[in-house]
């Protein structure tokens, strides 16, 4: 284990326990409001927050970001330490712990990275171009008249139903 990782402030705290401080300070409202996790928002509960963030790393980053950031309140990140997941970042422990920061629902939602927001909103915009991309050689002239179907109104049922009529 790297010296800078020995004594952080993540280690050893359980993903349940974590969970359950910050539902103890925050609740479930601001949670799901900072966050933006659907598992704070629809039913939420730990067991079932514990079991999505154990096989979501993008949202197991988020919250240990947060918990890093707004409750324990250490200082935030240079922009290359932004590029590490929350647990490899090296943080100053010999910072005395301060009060959690006093939020409401009218706060902003938290972002560990400022410039580009969260990571999977990265990816979906990389998916949403590329779906775009795929549609636009799909709608163009030379397609629709090699595969007539994929945008005419052709009854695919025509074929069975002719056959049909004629047993």
């Amino acid at each position: 284990m790297q010296e800078h990782l020995k004594n952080h402030p993540l280690n050893g705290i359980k993903l349940a326990d974590l969970v359950q401080s910050l539902v103890d300070c925050y609740g479930w409202e601001i949670l799901a409001a900072q966050i933006n996790i659907n598992c704070f928002k629809s039913n939420p509960s730990v067991d079932s927050s514990v079991k999505f963030l154990r096989k979501t790393e993008w949202a197991r980053h988020r919250l240990e970001a947060f918990y890093l950031y707004r409750y324990r309140q250490f200082p935030r990140p240079t922009e290359s330490e932004l590029a590490l997941p929350p647990r490899e970042r090296p943080v100053d422990v010999a910072q005395t712990d301060k009060p959690p920061m006093r939020l409401t629902l009218d706060d902003g939602e938290f972002f560990d990275d400022p410039d580009t927001g969260w990571q999977p909103r990265s990816i979906r915009k990389d998916r949403v171009e590329s779906a775009r991309k795929t549609e636009a050689r799909s709608s163009s002239p030379r397609r629709k008249a090699a595969n007539p179907s994929s945008t005419d109104a052709v009854d695919p049922w025509s074929k069975w139903r002719s056959k049909q009529k004629d047993d």
